[in-house]
Parts: structure tokens; sequence; C-alpha cells
């Protein structure tokens, strides 16, 4: 079997870019500012700041996706609650961590998780229980949903790659016949998208 093109944390970056490469990058949930929202823009971008917590966060590939899960229930829990460049490296954060407590057998404490994330331990603990209040304290995914997401985000990412190519065959001259990617350019879309029905080595910091 041929190894993947992308890791869970890359298609979940390459998707989450997609949608906020749509989005006012200032904006605000329904103009709330949440625990999650920073004052200004990250200095660093979402692909690498979750590569960082991939590279220094020990967890299993599944955690990404059930991080993945974890945000998209929290905004369809949520109508106030609006995905930008100004929360989604929290919003990582905290699911990436609750994933990783309901999964993993082992975990670190929250110093080392604050530190990796860049915020105080003070900082961290209120985005963790903000995130658990949000997902009215349930963390549960069936399998069936789990694989859902998984097979969606292959897609997704699929689809992307034929819109890349289709765009640099037309500027290349050509026709540019590949079907249209779906859109996803608003936090509404990944709630359609992602509603169902059913439910290596690490270098040390």
């Amino acid at each position: 079997m041929s190894k993947a093109k992308y890791e869970s944390w890359q298609l979940i970056v390459r998707l989450l870019n997609k949608i906020l490469s749509n989005l006012d990058p200032l904006g605000m949930s329904d103009g709330i500012l949440t625990n999650f929202d920073s004052c200004e823009l990250p200095t660093i971008s979402f692909h690498d700041y979750l590569a960082r917590i991939r590279k220094y966060i020990d967890c299993s590939e599944s955690c990404f996706i059930l991080a993945f899960i974890y945000i998209d229930r929290a905004l369809q829990n949520n109508s106030f609650l609006t995905l930008s460049c100004l929360n989604v490296h929290r919003l990582a954060l905290a699911a990436t961590i609750l994933a990783v407590k309901y999964l993993e057998d082992l975990y670190s404490r929250n110093i080392i998780y604050a530190k990796i994330g860049g915020v105080t331990l003070a900082e961290l603990n209120v985005l963790e229980s903000s995130m658990l209040e949000m997902l009215e304290y349930n963390l549960y995914v069936s399998p069936d949903q789990f694989f859902q997401y998984a097979e969606e985000l292959q897609l997704q990412s699929l689809k992307m790659d034929e819109e890349e190519q289709s765009q640099e065959t037309t500027k290349d001259g050509g026709s540019g016949g590949m079907k249209p990617l779906r859109q996803i350019g608003s936090t509404e879309s990944i709630k359609t998208t992602f509603s169902f029905s059913g439910a290596d080595e690490r270098e040390e910091w």
C-alpha cells in the first residue's frame, strides 16, 4: 500500500486554510470576543503552528482527526462561534489536547502543552475548559463518524489537488476541464460538509 500523500494534521491545515482564505481574516464570532480570539493576527502561520504541535506533542494521527471533529462540533453547537484567523490556532490547540487526553493512555501535564502552544498555563486551562463547555462535555465520537470524517478530509484534499492542477493547466493555456471544487468558503459550509448522522519518531523539544 502506498504511503498517504498527507498526514492527518496536514489535511486539516489544508481544509481550514481553504476556508479561512475566503473569510475576513480579522472577523470575530458575531462581533463577540471569545476566549479563543487573539487581539491581533498570530505571527506564526496555522500550518507552522500545527506542525509544531505535531512535532512536540507525542500522539497518534487519530488525535488530529478527533481534534478536527471537536472543532466542527464546537462550531455546530455554538452559533456565536465563527472560525477566523484570530481563533483557529487556539481552537486547534485546545481541541488537540482534549483529543490526546481522551485517546492516549499517557499524556503530559498542561504546563508542557502550554509551552508548546505558546500560551500561559492559566490561558491553556481556560481554553480547555471553554472547549469542553462548547462541546457540552461530550468527547465521544462513534467509530463510524470518525471514519466518515477521515474519509471526507481525504476527499476534500483530493478535490483541492484537482483544483490546483486545473488552475495550473488554465495558466498554461489549457481548458481546465476539472470539475470545480465544492464550495467550502464559510463556517456554514464546514458544518454542512462534515455533519454526519453516525457519530515516528519525534525530536525532543
